[in-house]
């Protein structure tokens, strides 16, 4: 072999391992760039991360603040209730807040009383599940209601198993005039074919403008006893001013227009 072929061989193998060498370090870089972009994928899911933790801690300390709220405006209501003394009784429970002693001069239970709003009480309501007022701690004087609407205690003996218990109690003696104040009535419970198998304590009663009552309740002496809310009264809560709500056989009511003194003028001549 030739000088001449000796360097060219030479040449090539210089030239061959520079290539080798540049396409390492092509690699290399490649790989390099590779790298620094999962890296600032990294780095901004990371920040990403905190921005979220940061807007949960923010979203707690909202929800913090909220609850506070609404127990600071359940208490203010609880405040005002008191202030009115009126509460609303629902769903089979009593809920009590304190009141004036109703031997106070000047005390208006028509004014001052609770709202006894339960659907079971009901002379058409029947149930497995009997209630006894027996086991309620009554307090104060109460307005009865029927699905929000104004109702009265029936006035004749109610049947065994109805107003959600096993002797429903009814009002002996009627309900009272407005000009009759306040005024003591005899209770019974029907039971076994005798309306008035069951004496219950009397209660107290006052009829008021508007054309609804409020009743004393106090407990029974047994169990299973509650007072019952008459529906054949729902239409007395629709009378008039000027009109009474009246029964002939205290089972079918109306409204009739009172009869009111006329009032006479005295003229004097001289």
């Amino acid at each position: 072999m030739g000088v001449s072929s000796i360097q060219l061989l030479s040449v090539l193998l210089v030239c061959a391992e520079s290539t080798k060498q540049t396409e390492g370090s092509y690699a290399l870089k490649m790989w390099s760039s590779a790298e620094q972009a999962l890296r600032e994928q990294l780095i901004f899911m990371s920040k990403e991360i905190e921005a979220l933790r940061n807007d949960q801690s923010l979203m707690k300390q909202k929800q913090e603040d909220m609850t506070q709220a609404m127990q600071h405006c359940t208490e203010m209501q609880a405040h005002a209730d008191m202030e009115v003394n009126i509460t609303s009784v629902g769903n089979g429970h009593i809920f009590t807040l304190e009141e004036n002693d109703d031997t106070d001069e000047g005390f208006d239970p028509c004014k001052r009383y609770k709202s006894l709003n339960q659907d079971w009480r009901a002379t058409n309501y029947t149930t497995k599940n009997v209630y006894c007022d027996r086991s309620t701690q009554w307090n104060g004087w109460y307005r009865l209601f029927y699905r929000g609407k104004s109702i009265q205690m029936p006035e004749l003996c109610v049947k065994m198993e109805m107003c959600g218990t096993r002797s429903p109690l009814w009002l002996v003696g009627g309900h009272p005039r407005k000009r009759d104040g306040i005024v003591t009535r005899k209770v019974c419970g029907h039971w076994n074919s005798n309306c008035c198998a069951f004496k219950s304590p009397p209660i107290q009663v006052k009829a008021c403008s508007g054309n609804y009552y409020v009743y004393k309740f106090v407990q029974p002496l047994a169990c299973h006893l509650a007072y019952c809310a008459d529906v054949n009264t729902l239409i007395c809560g629709k009378c008039r001013r000027n009109e009474i709500c009246t029964s002939k056989d205290k089972i079918k009511w109306y409204c009739k227009k009172s009869k009111r003194r006329g009032k006479y003028k005295l003229s004097l001549y001289i």
